[in-house]
């Protein structure tokens, strides 16, 4: 069985006779208990997994689901995805965050084409803009059935509770021993049906909070369970504090058409639609940002501008603050000429790629204006 669950090497702890033993039960338990995910039914199909594992990056298994379906309704093929505009994906992406996965899978699926159609090995999934080691191993176990691991959040997670390994997980050291674990278990047959094992169980049973341990197929295995701390792991490390940023935005109206402007494809929402804004140190004041964005676009003859209020909008390592202010100009200018911006009545915003935080900031401007009117 296992020597020592702390000091020593993966192969001294994982015994043939014991990587059978998970091999046979995972599976088995999987075979009883896998869930019915639109995926799954095209499981040989390497685009369908691609996009599956794309929006599963940070994000919970029934709120990507009707993502999936409409997006593999309007994107069938990684044809049909290359062609398309990236403002096109970015509408369809909306709501579901993390906008730069869409980004990389549109600049992917355009990488594919030119090479010929979908690799059709992990390592040279690998090469695919976007693709890293655990989405190419998911990939080629179970659309080609190549024997590789994937290790993703809940595959860690269990497999720290599994040999109670307790340094910190994120750590290069860490993740290299439990990649290495992974690919000690990786069975000869169905390792694509092993992986998804691994993370239905993360999933369902070895939940991060509360595991619970009474149904689990591998307790006797388990040596975190046996130690009484398979809730303490894995180690993560102390959260930084969240930075927090502010700025002004300026919700401009004009004949019945709002001043939208492009952010540059690259970093935070990469690709989306806004409303002009700036950013604004605390120090500083947000009439005086205001004016001076104002400036730049050349709203010299607008109207007073009234301030709706501050719109907070939590993102995963940073807090955001938009201090919003609507503005009705006298006349238009041209600014709208320009490619990064646009004028778009109510119904276009609807129609166009924006982030979340831009649409509650709409919904805040426009709660002023009814109130007002």
């Amino acid at each position: 069985m296992i020597r020592s669950h702390r000091s020593s090497a993966v192969s001294l702890e994982l015994s043939p006779t014991l990587a059978r033993a998970i091999r046979r039960k995972l599976l088995r338990w999987y075979d009883d208990h896998k869930r019915d995910l639109p995926w799954r039914s095209r499981s040989t199909d390497a685009y369908a997994q691609w996009v599956a594992e794309v929006m599963l990056q940070q994000t919970q298994v029934d709120t990507v689901i009707p993502y999936y379906e409409r997006f593999l309704k309007r994107f069938p093929t990684v044809e049909t995805l290359a062609a398309a505009s990236l403002d096109d994906v970015l509408t369809l992406w909306q709501g579901l965050g993390y906008y730069r996965r869409a980004v990389n899978l549109h600049r992917g699926a355009g990488y594919v084409v030119r090479i010929g159609g979908m690799p059709r090995s992990s390592t040279c999934l690998q090469e695919i803009p976007g693709i890293g080691r655990y989405t190419a191993g998911a990939i080629a176990s179970i659309a080609y059935g190549e024997r590789v691991a994937a290790v993703d959040g809940n595959v860690a997670r269990v497999l720290s509770r599994l040999f109670y390994i307790d340094s910190p997980v994120s750590d290069r050291d860490t993740q290299k021993r439990l990649w290495t674990t992974a690919d000690h278990l990786r069975p000869r047959q169905r390792c694509g049906d092993f992986n998804q094992a691994w993370m239905d169980l993360g999933s369902a049973i070895c939940t991060p909070n509360a595991p619970r341990c009474d149904l689990c197929p591998l307790i006797r295995e388990c040596v975190g369970f046996q130690a009484g701390v398979a809730a303490s792991l894995p180690v993560k490390t102390a959260k930084k504090t969240v930075p927090e940023t502010h700025h002004v935005v300026a919700v401009v109206k004009s004949r019945g058409a709002y001043l939208i402007t492009k952010r540059p494809t690259g970093g935070l929402w990469g690709g989306l639609w806004e409303f002009p804004n700036r950013s604004c140190p605390v120090e500083s004041g947000a009439k005086t940002v205001l004016n001076s964005l104002l400036d730049c676009l050349g709203f010299d003859g607008a109207t007073q501008p009234r301030r709706a209020g501050v719109l907070s909008h939590r993102l995963t390592h940073r807090l955001m603050h938009f201090e919003t202010f609507v503005i009705q100009p006298s006349r238009r200018n041209g600014v709208g000429l320009d490619g990064d911006y646009s004028w778009a009545k109510t119904i276009e915003l609807n129609e166009r790629a924006l982030s979340t935080a831009s649409r509650k900031i709409f919904a805040l401007a426009n709660k002023l204006t009814h109130t007002q009117s």
